[in-house]
Formats: C-alpha cells, structure tokens, sequence
C-alpha cells in the first residue's frame, strides 16, 4: 500500500475530530470590493498529508519502523530457529512436547507483538497529525485575518479525486471531508496557508520519493 494511502486512512479515521472543528472565526472583517467572500476554506488534510512528509516527521516514523521491524525479525528468527530444532526431534523425545509448547507461546507472543507495534504505530502516526492541525489552523487563522476573512472552512476542493477503491467507509470519510460543495475560487486559501507554513509546493518527485521510502 502506497505509504500517502496509509496517510490519508489515517487522517480519515481522525476526520469527525476535524470536521468537529472545522469552522473557526477570525476577528478579521471581510475586505469589501475584492472579490472575496466572509468564508474561506482550507484543504487542511492536503497540508497534514505533505507535512508528514517532510523529513521532520518523516526521519521520526522511518527510525521507528526500523526499530520495530528490526524487533519483530528477531522475534521471527528465534521462532524459526526453535520450528527447525523441532522438525529434526523424535516425537517419543520426552521433552518434544514442553519445545512444542514452547513454539505455541513464542508464536502467539510475536502475534500479540505485531498487533501491538502495528497499534503503537498508528497511534504514534496520529499525534503527528494533530500537532500538524495545530500548526495548519493556526496558519490558516493568520492568513485569513489578514486576508479579511471571518470565517474558515477545513475542506477539501470539491474537485480533489476520490479512492472509492478504498471501500465504502473510506469513501464516506471523502466525502465528509468535503463541507464546502461550492465556493469562489479566490476563497481557498491553501496555497496561503501553505506558504505561510513555509512548505514547498507538492510535486510528483516528492509523492515517488515518499511511495519507494513506504516500500
């Protein structure tokens, strides 16, 4: 799986905390005559998905990857190891049954091991995703008062691809990402709120790179 597609299936088990909070006032009042609106909104998941990708939150995720597959196959080779010593042993050897034993508890122990790394994972994925809708919403309050928008609006353009591959609830989440089905084009001020984050423009170079570090 893509590793942006694991983001985004992050990002949308988070998407009611987001939505809940989508909607923030500036003290900022609309700029009359320049075509703008009292609303602006934000592709806030677009800008957690790139931000996890930089290498400050990137470099963090891959030493931990490499920390809990590195104890995961050593967890594997002793199960392998102890596998092998027990397909050479003669079934009437008294002490067949205890390494047989032995294999059961080691074997469920690296099953409850791989559930409980891949849940320390994802929990770990998740407080990098609300520390960057921290930043996200603050830059984007920044930008709007001085923009002169009220009001802004966490939602992805109506026009951003859906994965109904995904499946359904996946696809239920994009569209509840998506609160603004209309609006101005000069009232999304992602771009904005980028720059003001100081983040690069994506690019497919970037997407590659990230998909090839993801396996």
């Amino acid at each position: 799986m893509r590793a942006t597609t694991r983001i985004g299936l992050i990002l949308a088990g988070c998407a009611a905390v987001v939505l809940g909070m989508s909607l923030r006032t500036t003290t900022a009042q609309a700029t009359a005559g320049d075509g703008r609106g009292e609303i602006a909104t934000v592709d806030v998941i677009v800008l957690i998905e790139d931000m996890m990708k930089t290498a400050e939150y990137a470099e963090p995720r891959s030493a931990m990857e490499t920390l809990m597959r590195q104890e995961l196959t050593e967890a594997g080779e002793q199960l392998t190891n102890l596998e092998a010593e027990i397909r050479v042993m003669d079934q009437a050897d008294p002490s067949f049954a205890l390494k047989v034993s032995e294999y059961q508890s080691l074997a469920q122990n690296l099953d409850n091991m791989t559930q409980a790394k891949a849940a320390e994972y994802d929990q770990s994925n998740a407080r990098q995703a609300v520390a960057i809708y921290g930043r996200v919403t603050d830059a984007a309050d920044t930008v709007a008062q001085r923009m002169g928008y009220r009001y802004v609006i966490a939602s992805r353009a109506p026009d951003a691809p859906m994965e109904p591959e995904l499946g359904f609830n996946a696809m239920a989440q994009q569209v509840l990402s998506r609160p603004m089905i209309f609006g101005a084009e000069n009232d999304d001020i992602t771009a904005a709120v980028r720059a003001e984050l100081g983040m690069p423009e994506p690019s497919d170079d970037a997407d590659s790179a990230e998909e090839n570090a993801g396996g």
